[in-house]
């Protein structure tokens, strides 16, 4: 991709070339001015494009953090309810890719291992 300094360089370097074969004054000065104009509408899309890249960025910060909320929240209500570790497992490896913290991998732990002694003991 053709950042905008090289464009600029592009443009200046054509400017001069053109500035020698023509040498009509007022021909010269309009082609300065829409060489100018060109220089600065690529400067300003450009800065634009950076900007937008910054806040698609922290959208996508916003969006994972929102999401990894949602899912420690379903994985605190399948814990609460006792849904079962095949289904914690499930939610809490969905957690983990997320990016998820240790405090949920204590409680997940702590839930199947209750879980694991109450089925060895409802087999009795």
């Amino acid at each position: 991709m053709i950042t905008i300094q090289y464009l600029t360089i592009f443009m200046m370097f054509s400017l001069k070339s053109l500035s020698r074969l023509v040498t009509d004054e007022a021909f010269q000065g309009f082609v300065v001015g829409v060489v100018t104009i060109i220089a600065s509408a690529a400067a300003t899309i450009g800065s634009n494009a950076k900007i937008h890249k910054k806040a698609n960025l922290k959208l996508s910060r916003e969006f994972r953090e929102l999401k990894l909320r949602e899912i420690r929240t379903e994985l605190n209500l399948a814990i609460d309810h006792d849904y079962g570790s095949k289904i914690v497992a499930k939610i809490y490896a969905e957690y983990k890719l997320l990016g998820g913290n240790s405090y949920m991998t204590e409680k997940v732990k702590q839930y199947i291992e209750n879980e694991t002694v109450r089925g060895g003991l409802d087999e009795d």
